[in-house]
């Protein structure tokens, strides 16, 4: 599996730059560290758009997103564009 982690130990969000999940996938969310509890960490999170460049990182928090092939799930999830 391909995972992408991004910590944010700025006082404010920041946007970060998401490599390519490559053709037919998505990335999918399974950690927010902003997110309350139990949306914070679920392992079948939302799937962030198709071709998804950038993602908005809160104040403090740390992400954990992971490459799920096309049919592998959907959802819209907060802070994804």
């Amino acid at each position: 599996s391909t995972f992408f982690v991004a910590l944010n130990p700025y006082p404010g969000e920041v946007s970060v730059a998401l490599p390519s999940a490559g053709l037919g996938a998505s990335w999918r969310r399974l950690v927010d560290t902003a997110l309350m509890p139990p949306q914070d960490i679920d392992l079948q999170g939302p799937m962030l758009p198709p071709g998804s460049s950038t993602y908005t990182l809160q104040a403090h928090a740390g992400i954990l997103l992971v490459v799920v092939q096309a049919g592998g799930g959907a959802g819209q999830a907060q802070g994804m564009g």
